[in-house]
């Protein structure tokens, strides 16, 4: 069939890339990942990369609640959502 249009929330830069689990749909974007409800397509967090990061080029969902992204400056950032704005770094 052809896929419709279930919810549309507008992220200010753009997504680079999405990761979806059954709770979250993150949305890779400049300096940080954004979060919504999948179902509905509230927002939920804002995993911030700093400003420094530059575009986040991809998004993976790990298991217990755990994004990682890599970005313009050649980092990786890992977020968990037990702990939001404290993101490991490498």
């Amino acid at each position: 069939g052809v896929p419709t249009l279930q919810w549309k929330t507008p992220v200010e830069a753009g997504c680079s890339r999405l990761a979806v689990t059954p709770q979250r749909l993150a949305c890779a974007t400049l300096n940080g990942v954004e979060l919504f409800d999948p179902e509905t397509g509230e927002a939920k967090e804002r995993l911030s990369a700093g400003p420094a990061a530059g575009w986040l080029r991809g998004v993976s969902a790990l298991p217990a609640g755990v994004f990682v992204a890599g970005g313009d400056n050649r980092a990786l950032f890992a977020w968990s959502l037990a702990k939001p704005t404290s993101p490991e770094t490498w």
